[in-house]
């Protein structure tokens, strides 16, 4: 059987310490089925769990089909012994969730008289389910727990890490709480924030509260530097919901997303589609059958590979120097796939072994694209001293051609 039945909770002081008692009840019968103890935690009796009802009680003289018991599997007999309920997915609120009574906040003063200022400050009450969890929690960490309540912040209450932190962390997390939960909006907005979250923000000491329902998609500096000089709605959305899968797709093609170019775009949509492609190349980039046929293609030009004036200059057949190339100096030689162009050949010129501008040699010997570092499209010509060297370079492989 699986009923769905009526559920009664009451606090008592038992064996000097605080209990929580719950019984169910189906028509006339009653069990007494949970008991939450502030020393021994969680007992349950007569209580199994269905996927497809939730939970449940058994009752004297009752069963659980076999269709229960086969497809749901856990179940406690009501006529069993008191056993610790240590199902993952049980809670003690799963009976109850009514607010304690002034009269058993009473009961709880009886006991711990310093009880009465912390519940002072819980404005949302305490649920009867909650009680001798959070009572355990305030016996252990008073000064905390109290802080945390007075500022609206509950719900770090029951996270463990908030009392790992060391002192200067604290110490950021208290400021912070303290500074930002002054009105009654910020008490609505900031509850739902993380104890890593508040220290990160803490940081900042003019924080807009309008990038609290943002910060799932991105980071404070983000949001200042691109979304909020957005000026259209419309643009918003779409920089909203296309950020992360720009910065993933970042990520996956091994752009620098520390470099500011990458991180803060100016015009997102054109970079998420530019990298979109570039993605879709990327594993092109990393098929050996591809490269393979490139190193054919260059191997007899590989002797030409040489050092200019303190310039690298040379051919590669490496997918990753062409993934480094195109990244450092912002190119779409590997999203318009460049390496399986046969009526050309790019010439990498690094110094340092860092790249500094691409040349294209084309298969009539004459010069094409010639470009640095293309972040500023409207300046990416190479320094003289770059053109210099591939010149010196172009006359030391015969090429015939001049920049």
């Amino acid at each position: 059987m699986h009923t769905q039945v009526d559920k009664e909770s009451v606090l008592k002081i038992k064996y000097g310490r605080l209990v929580v008692e719950t019984t169910a009840i189906w028509k006339k019968q009653k069990a007494l089925c949970q008991v939450i103890d502030l020393k021994l935690g969680i007992k349950t009796k007569g209580v199994y769990y269905s996927n497809m009802c939730g939970y449940g009680v058994v009752f004297d003289g009752e069963t659980i089909t076999n269709s229960y018991n086969n497809y749901y599997g856990y179940a406690t007999q009501y006529n069993q012994t008191w056993t610790r309920y240590e199902h993952e997915r049980f809670e003690p609120y799963i009976f109850d969730n009514r607010h304690i009574t002034d009269d058993e906040a009473n009961l709880i003063c009886k006991l711990y008289p310093d009880f009465k200022y912390v519940y002072k400050k819980l404005n949302g009450g305490l649920c009867i389910g909650d009680v001798i969890h959070f009572v355990k929690v305030w016996l252990e960490h008073k000064q905390d727990v109290e802080m945390l309540c007075a500022l609206g912040f509950r719900n770090f209450v029951y996270q463990k890490s908030v009392y790992k932190l060391d002192k200067k962390k604290k110490d950021m997390l208290i400021k912070f709480l303290i500074k930002k939960a002054t009105t009654s909006d910020n008490r609505l907005k900031y509850p739902y924030l993380t104890i890593k979250e508040c220290i990160d923000l803490s940081k900042y000491n003019n924080l807009d509260l309008d990038y609290i329902s943002l910060r799932e998609y991105f980071s404070y500096d983000v949001y200042l530097k691109c979304y909020k000089k957005l000026e259209t709605k419309e643009e918003q959305d779409y920089f909203r919901w296309h950020y992360k899968d720009y910065i993933k797709m970042c990520r996956k093609t091994e752009k620098d997303i520390k470099d500011p170019y990458w991180k803060y775009p100016k015009d997102l949509k054109t970079l998420h589609d530019r990298v979109m492609a570039e993605e879709k190349n990327y594993i092109k980039v990393k098929d050996i059958t591809q490269f393979k046929k490139l190193e054919k293609r260059i191997k007899k030009y590989i002797k030409y590979n040489s050092v200019v004036n303190g310039y690298q200059i040379g051919f590669s057949a490496d997918s990753r120097e062409w993934q480094e190339q195109a990244s450092a100096l912002h190119q779409c030689i590997v999203a318009q796939s460049y390496y399986t162009n046969t009526s050309c050949l790019l010439v990498f010129i690094k110094k340092n072994n860092i790249p500094v501008a691409t040349a294209e040699l084309k298969a009539n010997k004459e010069i094409g694209q010639f470009y640095g570092n293309e972040k500023d499209r409207d300046n990416c010509k190479p320094s003289e001293e770059v053109i210099t060297a591939f010149n010196l370079w172009l006359e030391q492989v015969k090429v015939g051609a001049r920049l």
